[in-house]
Order: C-alpha cells, then sequence, then structure tokens
C-alpha cells in the first residue's frame, strides 16, 4: 500500500522557534576573544621579562604543579607533538 505525502507549501511557518543571534557584545565568540586578548595583555610583563612564550611558560606549570613528568607524558598534558616538546625542553634545561 502506498501512501502519497503531500509537500507543504513554502509559505507555511516553520513550528521550530526562530534563533535570535546575540548582539557583538555578548556573543559568545566576541567574549572568548576578549578573554584571550585581556590574559595575552596581563602575561605580556611576564614574558618581555622572562623572554619567552606561553608555550614553555605552560610547560613549566605543569612541571611546578605536577612534579616531574615524561616527556611524553607532558606531551599529552600540553597536547604538543613530541617533535616539538623535546627541543622546547632542551632550551629549557640550558636556560636553568
Amino acid at each position: 500500500m502506498r501512501h502519497d505525502v503531500k509537500r507543504k507549501s513554502s509559505n507555511v511557518k516553520s513550528s521550530i522557534a526562530p534563533v535570535e543571534i546575540p548582539g557583538l557584545d555578548s556573543h559568545p565568540a566576541s567574549r572568548s576573544t576578549a578573554a584571550s586578548n585581556h590574559m595575552t595583555r596581563l602575561f605580556v610583563p611576564f614574558l618581555s621579562k622572562a623572554r619567552r612564550d606561553l608555550s614553555p611558560i605552560s610547560v613549566l606549570v605543569v612541571l611546578w604543579e605536577r612534579g616531574a613528568q615524561g616527556v611524553g607524558d607532558l606531551a599529552s598534558l600540553l597536547r604538543m607533538e613530541f617533535g616539538t616538546l623535546s627541543p622546547m625542553l632542551k632550551r629549557i634545561e640550558s636556560k636553568g
């Protein structure tokens, strides 16, 4: 038995409530960017003084919080490639 389904005309309103897009000042993406920029500005004096970027600082923070870690564990925790992390660790170690 075949049932023919008639399509509703395109004039029919959807039963889905319209989604209101938030304005720029309250949009989550805008707020996230603003927060990121603010955090970067907070770190600039420290980064300038330490002559380091955020990646080595992240490594140092993990080591400070968790103690000694293997390179593989650090790479996993920081979501970094081993090939990127290993030379960075050598530079950090050479700077004491």
